[in-house]
């Protein structure tokens, strides 16, 4: 799970470090940087899960000068994230750059806590072990390196540095693929780099994760043991992605027939609403009850299912009352919720809602918090609207504003129960002290 996200030189992101807690609410003026975060976001999945040696992120904003710190094309960007997997502590970080119009990837970097660093730099690969994880271990797997023919010493295992010889792409690890052995708690993975001095090896402790596999009646879900390293490295995916982020959504997109096909991530403007739904409802037999029961508490007796048109394409038919509604005669709100209670369904790392209040009625609005809030997934979301800061907590709010170099800094409530006690001394909601700057004036916060 992922609790920190940092950034440098994005936009106005300038030195930006931002701590998740389960649900976070951006709030803050016009123009201080919400938006920007949902786009660094963004930004880091795509370079995460891109293959195409040809692709440019830059090309929408119309080159990386216009996305860099004060257009420095000099400086890198960075992107890095902190997590825990089962009881260790990951970081990861990416510098890249679009100087010149060329995008390219300068260094990436993995620590695994107490257990190794892997840093991947133009064309070099260095792994280091720390000291007292390989004294703990070497005696446990000496066997397992002897059965890959490795007869490795101690101080070689501390500090492994690689030129790689038939270099496709250091952007994504896993194109080289992995190579296991098993020792206990402990595996002996080597990578498929071709290498002036050997063959690349990694000792990484063992974990059980869940994997699921899809059958014919659904999803069944099966342990497995996995070296952690093979399971946090391989682009940063399993980690990052997917996520799913909803910014301004197509109405008429959504409204209108499809061609189908199957379809598990939502886009960005919701489009592409009736497949997913189709996909969901022909794995699982059914509307997910989730979807169902909010729905009725919001908008009364309605329901839901995918149909698929004579010429092969696929909508949403909405019931009201038993009454067959055209989806052009449905309320954009209505469209907003199902999106929203979708994404859910489709159980992502996390969900990112660029202003969650578009649309949506305040009673609407406080049924989709409680949902997101109850949800597997860390929660991004940014508002102006006060009826939204009054459905949350005092800890969900982070105030982001701009300082007079155009940085973005963010502040977020320190003690809770210090807030509440304030609130509750000057008779005023959290919306009012936060939109006249009481709250983060009067009270600690980090």
């Amino acid at each position: 799970m992922i609790h920190e996200f940092s950034v440098q030189n994005f936009k106005s992101l300038e030195n930006f470090k931002i701590e998740l807690n389960k649900f976070n609410l951006l709030v803050g003026r016009n123009a201080t940087g919400k938006t920007n975060v949902i786009e660094a976001f963004k930004l880091f999945k795509d370079i995460s899960w891109m293959h195409d040696p040809f692709f440019n992120p830059f090309f929408k904003w119309g080159g990386y000068k216009n996305v860099v710190w004060r257009g420095k094309e000099e400086l890198p960007i960075m992107f890095g994230y902190k997590a825990k997997v089962e009881d260790y502590n990951i970081s990861y970080n990416v510098h890249l750059t679009g100087y010149g119009g060329k995008f390219e990837i300068l260094r990436k970097s993995m620590s695994i806590s107490g257990v190794l660093d892997v840093i991947m730099e133009g064309n070099s690969l260095t792994i280091k072990h720390h000291p007292k994880f390989i004294e703990e271990v070497l005696d446990n797997v000496k066997e397992v390196l002897m059965s890959f023919g490795k007869k490795i010493s101690k101080d070689l295992l501390l500090f492994q540095e690689y030129e790689i010889l038939e270099q496709k792409t250091l952007r994504d690890l896993s194109t080289f693929g992995w190579y296991v052995g098993y020792s206990g708690n402990f595996a002996i993975v080597t990578l498929h780099i071709p290498t002036k001095s050997g063959v690349p090896i990694i000792i990484s402790p063992t974990v059980e994760k869940i994997r699921v596999r899809h059958e014919f009646d659904g999803f069944k879900e099966e342990t497995h043991v996995e070296p952690i390293i093979t399971y946090v490295m391989p682009s940063t995916s399993k980690l990052i992605h997917p996520i799913i982020i909803l910014r301004q959504l197509n109405f008429e997109e959504i409204t209108t027939p499809q061609p189908v096909k199957r379809e598990i991530m939502l886009a960005e403007d919701g489009s592409n609403l009736a497949n997913v739904l189709h996909t969901i409802y022909t794995d699982r037999g059914k509307i997910p009850r989730r979807i169902e029961r909010v729905l009725r508490l919001i908008f009364g007796d309605v329901n839901v299912r995918p149909k698929i048109t004579e010429d092969g394409r696929v909508f949403i038919h909405v019931y009201e009352n038993s009454y067959s509604l055209h989806p052009k005669n449905v309320s954009d709100g209505f469209w907003k919720v199902l999106t929203i209670l979708t994404a859910i369904e489709l159980n992502p790392v996390m969900i990112l809602i660029d202003e969650l209040e578009n649309s949506l009625h305040p009673e609407a609005i406080e049924y989709i918090v409680n949902e997101l809030k109850s949800s597997n997934s860390i929660v991004i979301a940014t508002t102006h609207s006060p009826a939204i800061v009054d459905i949350v907590v005092p800890e969900d709010l982070i105030l982001l504003e701009k300082d007079r170099d155009g940085k973005t800094a963010r502040r977020r409530v320190k003690d809770a129960s210090e807030v509440k006690k304030w609130l509750a001394e000057h008779g005023i909601t959290l919306s009012e002290g936060w939109l006249y700057g009481e709250v983060f004036q009067s009270i600690n916060y980090d």
